[in-house]
């Protein structure tokens, strides 16, 4: 399949509403930014934000912060480039492929599975990810961006 039609048919699937799966999406629609119980960030901007989930260098406390992303077509990965980035699934991955043809660095890892995600990020020092917050259970402390708890009204990515 071609790059285009590759880029196509990921935007119709993000389009419909439809993951990898083929279900409809599901979950709260409130995202919640997570870390380790120990990471060095207490909170951050959502400036800081795009620059991690963009593959720039951020460090905190001498920790370089690793991100990872949601699989593209989920629900959370959807939501969170529309709200951080700023971008639809198309922009992104376009955006991605740019990167990679300027010989600058790719996209964050994707990981699949929230339970995989959360284990990353809890034993992988400086490791940053999303979840719905369905799926927040204490394992992973919920991390407050521009200044609100992920419970707030006014919390940027909800």
């Amino acid at each position: 399949m071609r790059r285009r039609d590759c880029l196509f048919a990921f935007g119709a699937a993000t389009l419909v509403g439809m993951t990898q799966s083929g279900s409809a999406l599901a979950g709260s629609g409130r995202l919640v930014v997570v870390v380790g119980r120990s990471h060095p960030l207490d909170s951050v901007s959502l400036g800081m934000l795009r620059r991690i989930f963009l593959a720039q260098p951020v460090d905190a406390d001498g920790v370089r912060i690793v991100p990872f992303n949601a699989s593209p077509l989920s629900s959370e990965r959807v939501l969170f480039d529309r709200r951080v980035l700023g971008w639809s699934a198309e922009e992104t991955a376009r955006h991605w492929v740019d990167q990679r043809i300027r010989g600058k660095p790719g996209p964050p890892r994707t990981i699949a599975g929230v339970r995989l995600l959360k284990q990353v990020v809890e034993r992988l020092a400086g490791a940053i990810g999303y979840l719905d917050s369905e799926d927040l259970d204490g394992t992973v402390k919920a991390l407050p961006v521009a200044g609100y708890e992920w419970t707030h009204e006014d919390y940027p990515i909800r």
